[in-house]
């Protein structure tokens, strides 16, 4: 298995076309990258995961619309599921927290995002 947990030459779908070249580097477009870091924070939910995910919604990016392809990515992620998973993620007061992000931001971030996954597993709640 390869470091990202992946058997060599297995393959994650893709969501578009392939990456964009920015200053000569090839990078995935923002959605791939969200959709992917929803994919992780199933799998281990981190705070520098949460980190990405709340600087990919500040850039214009939301999780409600990169849930589906997600799931395509991860057949076992439903918001229900990945709600269950974030709400297990302790942000305390002395927690180091990347991008100048303060903890109790964060905190409120995932709270709030632990509700609207919660929202979308449950919509006539």
């Amino acid at each position: 298995m390869g470091a990202a947990g992946f058997a060599a030459g297995s393959e994650v779908s893709r969501l578009g076309p392939g990456k964009l070249e920015r200053e000569g580097i090839l990078v995935d477009p923002p959605e791939e990258i969200l959709a992917n870091k929803l994919c992780t924070l199933l799998s281990r939910g981190e705070v520098r995961g949460l980190v990405d995910v709340l600087l990919l919604e500040r850039a214009g990016f939301s999780v409600e619309s990169a849930l589906s392809s997600a799931a395509t990515k991860d057949g076992g992620l439903t918001a229900a599921q990945l709600a269950w998973v974030l709400s297990q993620i302790s942000v305390g007061p002395d927690v180091r927290v990347p991008a100048g992000i303060t903890p109790a931001e964060l905190r409120v971030f995932l709270e709030g995002l632990v509700e609207r996954l919660l929202r979308l597993a449950h919509p006539s709640s």
